[in-house]
């Protein structure tokens, strides 16, 4: 069933290989599901960036400093940065549940086990 949900969502990031399924399929084995209810937030600005996430289901504000950078939806994805650079960052926005959201999470340990 993850491989469904996801599969679509791992072949959009640039990150990750679009035709090696033996690894799309190691990355969304990695996924974690989240339920995230409406007004909470995912992540926060200045937190540390140990995963990236994958919307499965709703939608997400994005914030800096209280100003809306963008609208997520269903097939999106964000903190991408924290994979990036194989190692825990410092977020630089907040993502903000407008919506009831469903997430799957990557992170960047799992990334790094998968990529090793």
């Amino acid at each position: 069933i993850k491989l469904s949900l996801f599969s679509d969502l791992i072949k959009n990031v640039t990150l990750f290989p679009k035709d090696d399924k033996a690894a799309i399929s190691a990355l969304i084995s990695r996924l974690e599901l989240q339920l995230v209810s409406e007004g909470e937030f995912v992540i926060r600005d200045g937190e540390i960036a140990d995963a990236m996430y994958f919307i499965l289901r709703g939608q997400v504000k994005i914030l800096k400093s209280g100003v809306v950078l963008a609208v997520l939806e269903q097939g999106s994805h964000f903190g991408e940065m924290a994979l990036a650079e194989r190692k825990p960052t410092i977020r630089t926005a907040s993502a903000l549940c407008v919506t009831p959201v469903s997430v799957g999470s990557l992170s960047v340990v799992n990334f790094n086990v998968i990529c090793s």
